[in-house]
């Protein structure tokens, strides 16, 4: 981890439950996890965090932006039962990256994405497709995770 995601993760760790900016939209937490920091987004342009990285190289303290991002998660077992959860972000979401574990789940800190939460949370996004059979005493549970949208992820930059 570097320096620069070593901070904004403690920024974001330390804001959990909390409202970060006056009106606690998503964007709010990442901008003042950076200026906190004393680092800064390369530019003006919205929604640009740092530098470009792909998900193989991201991990705690990089910045996620979503768009119409969605998971669609749909289990089913063996004994008939099934279930299934579809998570939308809307057309922009703004998260701080705390780990990425298997299949890619990322746990994340943001805020502003349930209805009227406007605090900070922890959420996990699954960021790639998977299916994963479960064995559970006689009876197997598949999970199969679909993604549609997008996302960018960040590495934050120091100020210049």
């Amino acid at each position: 981890m570097t320096n620069e995601q070593t901070l904004v993760l403690a920024f974001a760790t330390a804001q959990m439950n909390r409202r970060v900016g006056v009106r606690g939209e998503c964007w709010d937490l990442a901008e003042n996890a950076l200026t906190t920091s004393g680092l800064a987004r390369p530019g003006d342009e919205l929604y640009v965090w740092g530098t470009l990285i792909p998900l193989s190289s991201a991990g705690p303290g990089d910045i996620i932006q979503f768009d119409r991002f969605e998971n669609i998660i749909e289990i089913s077992s063996t004994d008939g039962s099934s279930s299934s959860e579809d998570l939308e972000t809307g057309p922009n979401h703004t998260a701080i990256i705390k780990t990425i574990g298997r299949n890619a789940a990322a746990t994340v800190y943001h805020q502003n994405f349930e209805a009227n939460v406007r605090r900070v949370t922890q959420w996990v996004f699954y960021l790639t497709g998977s299916t994963e059979e479960t064995r559970i005493g006689q009876n197997i549970q598949t999970q199969v995770v679909s993604i549609r949208g997008s996302y960018i992820i960040y590495r934050p930059n120091r100020r210049r």
